[in-house]
């Protein structure tokens, strides 16, 4: 299930005036959780989706409305969502999916493994466990 699908052009309009609100009245309607104003979850929205995505977004290189954007993908028979998917096609007509996962960490370090990132304080290794089943998920809707 998809909490929140617009095209670029809607997510850019909407992430203007308050992508947090809209975001949180969608998940209570479609998966009947009461996320509160001022929650962390609630403020990694308006900074993830309403600043950090909105400027991402900005770029001439994703079409306004050719592109699709899906915000807290909720992967099947599991409690894990993706946060972020772009869709759309590419300059030769194929269609391509982008997977983000965002975080709200001040300061990482990449390691040589795939997903696998360094987080403060103790510099402990952290597995992106959202990307692996959305991969899986995503891999399992192509074939």
């Amino acid at each position: 299930m998809i909490v929140y699908q617009s095209t670029k052009l809607g997510f850019l309009n909407d992430a203007s005036n308050g992508i947090e609100d809209v975001v949180r009245a969608r998940v209570k309607e479609k998966l009947n959780i009461d996320i509160q104003v001022g929650s962390s979850e609630y403020n990694s929205w308006k900074n993830s989706l309403g600043d950090a995505m909105y400027k991402v977004m900005q770029t001439d290189k994703i079409p306004p409305d050719d592109s699709g954007v899906a915000i807290e993908y909720s992967i099947p028979r599991t409690k894990n969502r993706i946060d972020f998917i772009i869709t759309g096609e590419d300059d030769s007509g194929k269609e391509k999916v982008v997977i983000i996962e965002l975080k709200q960490w001040t300061d990482i370090q990449k390691t040589d493994k795939d997903a696998v990132v360094l987080t403060p304080p103790h510099q402990s290794p952290m597995l992106c466990m959202g990307m692996e089943a959305a991969v899986q998920t995503i891999g399992n809707l192509i074939h």
